[in-house]
């Protein structure tokens, strides 16, 4: 569903290929998508990957790609490389850390320079137009343009030597909230927009239920940015002393506010917050009131696991960062459309995605508060029949246990539970060990079917599950069996109501290969992308584009060509019309109950029978033979009166 493209200088080439004979892969790939940050990704490449000696830091570009929607959910550059080392199979490889083209804002520092009541959008590209000035001579594939901005204001703003990223950070995301998003324009150049947090993304169809595609959900408190007691602080006063603007004039000689109702549930938590721009008391005393507002709160978040139905077409939308979906789960009373704030994709799973839920958080705090034994809940995979009867037969067996003896043997260290209280003459044995634990229905020391073992082993008659996961799967006698490439072997396959689609990476190999054995004979069928091909023990029939060909002992018997119409063969016979747009040969007889059309020759080396023969004539109309033939008849009978009467 994914492949990772590289690029340097210009030059692209695949780090990851869907095709799996392709040596060009990547052995592990996380991408992550955080409105609040720069979109990074991690990946393990090992040194049998071609492109393992083309990767660079700050200079390779790399691309994620959604091969199901054709969509770049990831484009940045390796930020840093670190050796993984030597695995115990002997293959080297090394990590990569990638971060966004947003992070490219991180290269430059913006000189000291105060902004007296800038609008948003000016301020920003007075930033990037800096930024581009610096990149423009070495790495102009880092300048960033400016697009959309949808974020409005006017203030003062101060920058203070920091980054660009940082000073972005500082006076406006800070202050105004909003999303950044680095996209590439119709000119291949970047290119940033701005967005209020609440426009930016689309309200989906999806749903995320539980028991559908909501595995597993987990809420927790975020204690970091709470602030009950705030000392805002403002323009710098004092050059030698590095004082600052305080709100005691304007606050009954008081330098802080207090949040009371906070700190009688949280007790004193102090912080600061400094405002450059800001040069008179009752306008930092606002300030401060409405950041203490905002620090005073707990903040809670949700993590949750769900499944991304959309490759396989249960779903209309895929998961992105920024999209809102509607979240329902009848175990915390909650149904409400909620924005996913970031977004973790494995490339290996891409079918299950971790999201979190950030900006309607608040309004589940209640719920989530009224049921904290669900904090952190594993979800059912499935509620289907199956599942369900699996279940209603486990309780049933359990609850006709009616009786029976736990027995703990010290000098073996075993734990017993049994029909009867000796082990000598128990038949239904539950046996726990260290070395596993087992069942068995005939005696102590035999006649364990279902256990599982320390060493990985599980033996049962028969497991439901939801969802199983492997390496490999083999019945252990040959007649099925699914391999880690993912052949699979099978001794019959029926399928009732569905269908079946398969694709090959080349032509000539075979799709479809049907053997039998029939009266000591062997017969194959073939079916590849270039036709089918019939043999068995004496003839051979083979279709394909161009015509039909048959043989018999290795001698031709038939050929059709398509491309010109010819018909080659031994007896032609036909319960209806024989039409050809070329020559018709045959060894043996031609016969056809209807009529014959050829705009060739007809060669035939016994008879040739047909209720009209038709051929064609040099304006492309028909003649028939029949015809002519009883008019030369008709003529020489004349002729033959006319001379011998």
């Amino acid at each position: 569903m994914y492949v990772i493209e590289i690029e340097n200088s210009g030059q692209k080439e695949l780090l990851h290929d869907l095709n799996p004979d392709s040596l060009r892969k990547v052995t592990a790939c996380k991408f992550e998508d955080d409105l609040q940050a720069v979109p990074t990704a991690d990946i393990t490449v090992n040194s049998q990957n071609p492109a393992y000696e083309k990767l660079h830091e700050l200079t390779t570009l790399v691309r994620i790609i959604n091969t199901h929607t054709e969509e770049v959910r990831f484009e940045g550059r390796v930020l840093q490389i670190s050796d993984s080392g030597m695995n115990e199979s002997g293959v080297i490889s090394k990590k990569l850390r990638c971060e966004g083209m947003l992070g490219c804002l991180c290269d430059t520092v913006q000189l000291y320079h105060h902004y007296e009541n800038t609008e948003v959008r000016a301020f920003l590209t007075a930033l990037l137009d800096y930024h581009n000035s610096v990149m423009q001579d070495y790495s102009p594939e880092r300048c960033i343009l400016m697009g959309a901005c949808e974020v409005y204001g006017t203030n003062s703003k101060t920058t203070a030597q920091r980054s660009t990223m940082d000073e972005i950070r500082e006076n406006l995301i800070s202050r105004l909230g909003g999303v950044m998003r680095v996209r590439r324009n119709e000119q291949n150049q970047l290119v940033l927009d701005y967005y209020p947090e609440e426009d930016y993304g689309r309200i989906c169809e999806t749903r995320i239920e539980l028991a559908r595609n909501m595995k597993s959900l987990s809420s927790g408190t975020d204690m970091k940015s709470l602030i009950t007691r705030l000392y805002p602080l403002g323009c710098q006063v004092n050059d030698e002393t590095a004082e600052r603007l305080t709100i005691s004039s304007v606050n009954h000689g008081c330098p802080y506010l207090d949040d009371a109702d906070a700190i009688q549930q949280y007790g004193i938590k102090c912080g600061s917050y400094v405002w450059d721009d800001v040069t008179r008391p009752d306008n930092l005393l606002t300030r401060g009131q409405e950041y203490l507002q905002q620090c005073s709160q707990t903040k809670k978040s949700y993590k949750a696991t769900v499944l991304d139905l959309s490759a396989i077409g249960k779903d209309a939308d895929d998961f992105q960062a920024g999209n809102t979906y509607r979240f329902v789960n009848s175990l915390l009373n909650l149904d409400e459309y909620l924005k996913v704030i970031k977004i973790t994709v494995d490339i290996f799973k891409p079918y299950q995605p971790v999201i979190e839920i950030g900006d309607k958080a608040e309004k589940i705090t209640d719920i989530a508060a009224q049921t904290r034994k669900y904090v952190e809940y594993a979800i059912p995979k499935q509620k289907s029949e199956i599942l369900q009867q699996a279940r209603d037969n486990t309780t049933a067996l359990l609850n006709t246990a009616t009786k029976g003896y736990i027995f703990i043997d010290n000098e073996n260290g075993e734990l017993l539970i049994m029909d009867t209280p000796d082990k000598a003459t128990a038949t239904k044995v539950w046996r726990w060990n260290s070395s596993g634990f087992a069942y068995s229905n005939q005696g102590y020391n035999e006649g364990y079917f279902v256990g599982m073992t320390r060493d990985g082993g599980i033996i049962a008659d028969r497991i439901t599950s939801g969802i199983i996961t492997g390496i490999e799967f083999n019945n252990g006698n040959g007649t099925f069996r699914v391999t880690s490439t993912g052949e699979v072997t099978a001794s019959a396959i029926q399928i009732t109501g569905g269908k079946i689609n398969i694709s090959t990476n080349n032509e000539n190999y075979d799709a479809i290969i049907l053997n039998c054995t029939y009266e000591g004979n062997s017969r194959k069928a073939e079916f590849t992308p270039l036709g089918v091909h019939f043999t068995d023990f004496e003839t051979s029939v083979r279709v394909q584009h161009g015509g039909i060909w048959g043989q018999k002992n290795g001698v031709n018997t038939f050929t059709l060509n398509s491309e010109n119409g010819a018909v080659n063969c031994g007896d032609i016979a036909s319960s209806g019309d024989i039409q050809a747009n070329g020559d018709i040969q045959a060894s043996g007889d031609i016969t056809s109950s209807g009529d014959i059309y050829c705009t060739g020759k007809i060669t035939g080396w016994n008879q040739v029978k047909s209720e009209n023969l038709y051929c064609a004539k040099g304006d492309g109309t028909y003649y028939n033979v029949g015809d002519t033939i009883t008019a030369m008849q008709n003529n020489i009978q004349t002729l033959w009166d006319e001379v011998f009467s």
